[in-house]
């Protein structure tokens, strides 16, 4: 293999590289997202069952530890 085909190899690998992690990027951005949106449902609900869906589907979340401290 010539050296211009190894170049343009490793140009594509680096590529694809650089896709797949903002692709990445762009689900997690998407998922912060929709935990976000679950938590600002719960909290202008209030109640005790709103967070505990939020703490149900994000057990680890962001907000996960919030609930337990506004309901002492």
């Amino acid at each position: 293999m010539e050296n211009k085909d190894k170049l343009a190899v490793f140009w594509n690998i680096s590529l694809i590289v650089v896709l797949i992690l903002l692709a990445i990027s762009i689900i997690n951005e998407i998922n912060d997202r929709k935990e976000r949106e679950l938590w600002n449902v719960a909290d202008k609900c209030g109640t005790k069952e709103c967070y505990q869906v939020y703490l149900d589907k994000y057990p680890n979340g962001e907000f996960s530890e919030l609930p337990s401290l506004i309901n002492q």
